[in-house]
């Protein structure tokens, strides 16, 4: 850790580097929720509040057989990997994502997600080498390209296309609340 603490009028937001290396992230399983494994190296640059109502932070890392307990998902993650992402938080309710790259010996995972106060819109691209491992009976390279929205109404509206194992699928539609 290297930085500075702002003084109290600048809500003691800390400026600086986080350099952290995890061999196995089973302890932090409760923290979120979710059954998790595997080892994660990160670092962090840029400035966040204590309170975490402002962040604006660069994070570069290196994964290790992360491990999750979901079955379609574990095998996407595994092997040694790098992530990569920008997080911005301006304001409480809001959050922005940016340039997210996730990249595994099996898998590429890129988007980005901007909501203000729960409304905002996101994107995904995710590229699968071979799809063997999380579809039985299947092979070969497969892919999922989307986007999504949320409105203020908390309505949400997608447009979705998968290709693989010799096929295409899309969906375009909206999910409201009622």
């Amino acid at each position: 850790v290297a930085g500075t603490v702002g003084a109290p009028e600048q809500g003691y937001a800390f400026t600086g580097q986080v350099q952290a290396a995890i061999a196995d992230l089973a302890p932090f399983a409760a923290l979120a929720g979710q059954t998790v494994n595997g080892g994660l190296r990160v670092n962090a640059n840029g400035r966040l509040r204590p309170d975490l109502t402002q962040i604006d932070v660069v994070i570069d890392g290196e994964t290790q057989d992360l491990n999750t307990g979901i079955a379609a998902l574990d095998p996407l993650l595994a092997g040694t990997g790098t992530v990569d992402a920008q997080i911005i938080r301006a304001a409480p309710g809001s959050l922005t994502v940016r340039d997210l790259r996730l990249v595994t010996p099996l898998a590429s995972i890129t988007g980005g997600v901007n909501l203000v106060d729960g409304v905002g819109q996101g994107d995904l691209d995710l590229r699968i080498a071979d799809i063997a491992p999380i579809a039985p009976g299947f092979s070969g390279p497969a892919s999922l390209t989307g986007t999504g929205a949320r409105d203020a109404a908390g309505g949400i509206s997608f447009d979705v296309t998968g290709t693989g194992a010799g096929a295409t699928a899309s969906a375009v539609g909206t999910i409201t609340s009622q």
